[in-house]
C-alpha cells in the first residue's frame, strides 16, 4: 500500500534533482524499476522495501562438502512505510 504524500512533500518532490540514467550508470545495471524521476524519487518515500544485507548457508568449514544444509542465514531490512501493517506468517 503506498503512503500518500501531503502538497508539501509532493512538491518538495517537484525540485528533488535526480538523473536516472546517471544512477544506472553508478549501480551497473540497465535498467530500474522506476524510470522517470518522478517515481524515482517517490518510491523510496511511499513504497517498502525489502534490502537482502547477505546470506550464508551450508558448510564453510575445512573437509568434504554436501548440498544438504543444517542452517541458513539471511541479514535483511524491511522499510516499512507509515501504513504498513505487519501479518505473522
Amino acid at each position: 500500500m503506498m503512503t500518500p504524500l501531503t502538497k508539501e512533500e509532493e512538491r518538495l518532490l517537484e525540485n528533488y534533482d535526480i538523473d536516472p540514467e546517471a544512477l544506472k550508470s553508478v549501480l551497473g545495471v540497465s535498467a530500474l524499476k522506476h524510470s522517470d524521476k518522478k517515481s524515482l524519487a517517490r518510491a523510496p518515500l511511499t513504497e517498502p522495501t525489502c534490502t537482502i544485507d547477505g546470506l550464508h548457508a551450508g558448510y564453510a568449514g575445512k573437509g568434504a562438502k554436501t548440498i544438504v544444509t543444517s542452517r541458513a542465514f539471511a541479514n535483511w531490512i524491511l522499510g516499512l512505510c507509515q501504513t504498513s501493517r505487519l501479518k505473522p506468517f
